[in-house]
């Protein structure tokens, strides 16, 4: 993604301001936030009418004078009335927890608090606003585009002291269609900005799961009015998230287009603060359904690709011990957990980048220990100082030592190899890649298969290139050998355990199965109950057994010699090729007058005058897909196919039209 000079700019001037306002030994600017009934805030659906001030003693010019027939609600999920947030006593007006707000000013009276672009809405952040504060100047210093702004401020409520929060972008589209901190620039019909949240809130009224990886997905722009989750104007969101998880969770990631759906660099940044601070909330273990993933926001604007941010809710980072059912600490997880996000480091281009922003931004990275300081002094009490910047800043350092020491190590990827044969002839298989990743150069590279007489061979040795920014890729060819028997089988139980559904209503998920067998789909679809649990048992009969062996790769780098093993996988159903599907009894070469059937590529074009049918069969005579239509235009995509030839069977009543197609 290319950088908006004048974002670029703004965000500097914020980081500039934000930390004059740390460096300040003043207290910290207020808010008054007064009801019109003088009652507290309990609800988080319904707006409540107030008057809204600011003061800023240290800096009059940031002050708002009091604006009255304001709106606040209730916000947040955790944090919300949490036991951690209790007020005691509890305030005045019956407040009894510290909890966080959205505020949402008047259209005509948008508003710019401490010199940040005006807009209608804003949030009063309260859970462990020091380590939000510490997330988001991170983001910041990495270049990581559209990270929200950070402003302590103490807020007092109907006249009753509620704390100190931190007063940030409400996370949205810009509705100016500019781009702005927590605002990505995003087409407000023909864009869309969505959270990943495992809440999955019944109150959103947008919200789906992508069938690849199940992700959670909430939609919070295009905000159409009248809509709900069927609303097929939402569809564009749906089909984008759902061809990029396919993609990502294919036999042939990476090299399958993926890469250009995504904006890798966003993505990086994104993913070094998270791991940089360790926020539970990506890094959460389920047993269930798999790793979880909350809070995290992801954009696309129009013609544009995937990114990632800006982030949020980082308060459940800097901890250790046993959290959200996984041991957290400085020196685990150098990557992601999520099955999805992980995926993006089976991919070496992906990988190697990630490496060498880790490096460039180094001086950047270990700039954020004198931050510490300062915002435990701005948020603490006086007497929790001492205790709070000596936990954070040993987190800290015990986390730089134990990823720089992660990050220099040699990668191989994919870990594990599974090669898949296209059509029935597996011996056409092509040389795979398997490919070392580093930072700094490498030498004395060689690699062998474990196995003396070995069911594969390695078809080039290790082929090192430069990136020229400091990472290096070697390329490994292997693949299986011709002439090998058909694979002996076994018969299995699988059990998987599902968690009920959050949604109003039962619904389906896609399920892959790995390494059952790398030709067929290992895929199911569970129907999930919205009350209970479920427990799935397939009984798969005759799975074929692979063919394994390990490939080894060895060399040095700085001296140190380095061992990788990489298990290879591979099945062989079957010899022969199978016998195609069998032309049909009349076959004319147009359908009818007036009909137009064009191939395209990975589909086909038609335009018909009355009922049509099209069946498509893969090489192995096999019906993937069927369409009915009825009179028009259409283009039919074959894009959600597996790479091949595909012979596809066009009738109009007693009248039939075969042709190939190839979906590459």
């Amino acid at each position: 993604m290319k950088k908006n000079p004048k974002l670029t700019l703004l965000s500097v001037a914020i980081a500039v301001l934000q930390q004059t306002v740390f460096a300040q030994t003043a207290t910290l600017p207020r808010i008054d936030i007064n009801t019109d009934d003088g009652k507290a805030i309990t609800s988080k659906v319904d707006w409540r009418t107030i008057t809204f001030s600011l003061s800023d003693p240290s800096n009059p010019q940031n002050n708002i004078s009091a604006l009255d027939s304001q709106q606040i609600r209730g916000r947040g999920n955790s944090s919300w009335n949490a036991s951690w947030n209790m007020i005691t006593p509890a305030l005045p007006d019956g407040t009894r927890y510290r909890n966080p707000y959205r505020i949402r000013f008047k259209k005509s009276q948008q508003q710019s608090p401490f010199g940040l672009p005006a807009a209608r809405n804003w949030v009063l952040m309260n859970a462990d606003p020091d380590k939000n504060a510490f997330g988001l100047e991170l983001g910041k210093r990495l270049d990581l585009i559209y990270t929200c702004s950070y402003n302590p401020v103490e807020v007092y409520i109907n006249n009753g002291n509620s704390g100190k929060y931190i007063l940030t972008e409400h996370r949205q589209a810009d509705p100016a269609y500019i781009g702005a901190p927590g605002r990505p620039k995003v087409h407000l019909t023909e864009g869309w900005f969505i959270e990943m949240d495992r809440y999955y809130p019944e109150d959103e009224p947008i919200k789906f799961h992508t069938e690849s990886y199940y992700l959670p997905v909430i939609v919070k722009s295009p905000e159409f009015a009248d809509a709900d989750s069927l609303d097929p104007r939402y569809d564009f969101v749906k089909q984008d998230l759902n061809r990029i998880a396919d993609l990502m969770s294919s036999y042939d990631f990476p090299e399958n287009g993926y890469r250009d759906l995504v904006d890798a660099e966003t993505f990086i940044k994104y993913f070094l603060v998270q791991t940089l601070i360790q926020n539970i909330d990506i890094f959460r273990k389920g047993t269930e359904t798999g790793d979880h993933i909350g809070s995290a926001f992801f954009y696309k604007d129009k013609g544009g690709k995937m990114g990632a941010g800006p982030l949020w809710d980082l308060n459940w980072s800097f901890l250790s011990g046993t959290q959200g059912g996984a041991t957290m600490g400085p020196d685990k997880f150098p990557y992601m957990v999520h099955p999805w996000l992980t995926r993006f480091f089976d991919d070496p281009e992906f990988l190697v980048r990630y490496i060498e922003i880790w490096n460039e931004k180094m001086p950047e990275i270990e700039s954020m220990r004198s931050f510490i300081d300062g915002i435990e002094r701005k948020f603490k009490d006086p007497k929790d100082v001492t205790s709070a910047i000596n936990t954070m800043t040993s987190f800290y350092d015990g986390r730089l030592t134990y990823l720089k020491t992660e990050y220099n190590k040699v990668n191989a990827r994919p870990r594990i190899k599974n090669f898949r044969a296209k059509g029935y002839n597996y011996s056409q298989v092509s040389p795979s890649a398997v490919t070392l990743v580093s930072y700094g150069e490498m030498s004395n590279l060689s690699a062998s298969l474990q196995k003396a007489s070995s069911d594969f061979e390695i078809t080039s040795n290790p082929n090192q290139t430069s990136t020229g920014k400091g990472g290096y890729l070697a390329e490994v060819g292997v693949k299986p050998k011709t002439g090998l028997p058909i694979s002996s089988t076994r018969d299995s139980t699988i059990t998987i355990n599902v968690r009920a559904s959050r949604d109003k209503n039962d619904t389906t998920i896609k399920i892959q199965i790995p390494y059952i067998s790398p030709y067929r789909d290992s895929i199911i679809i569970v129907k999930v109950r919205r009350d209970r649990d479920t427990t799935v048992k397939i009984q798969i009969p005759k799975i074929p057994i692979p063919y394994r062996d390990t490939l080894v790769l060895s060399g040095t780098k700085q001296g140190t010699a380095f061992t990788l093993k990489v298990p290879l996988n591979f099945v062989v159903l079957e010899t022969e090729p199978p016998e195609p599907p069998k032309p049909p009894v009349s076959l004319s070469p147009q359908i009818a007058s007036g009909n137009k059937i064009i191939p395209i590529r990975n589909g086909i074009n038609l335009t018909v005058a009355t009922n049509t049918t099209i069946r498509i069969y893969n090489a192995g005579g096999k019906n993937v897909a069927s369409y009915a239509f009825t009179g028009g235009v259409y283009n039919v995509s074959l894009n959600h196919l597996p790479h091949g030839i595909y012979i596809a069977k066009i009738s109009h009543g007693n009248e039939h039209k075969i042709m190939r197609i190839a979906v590459r």
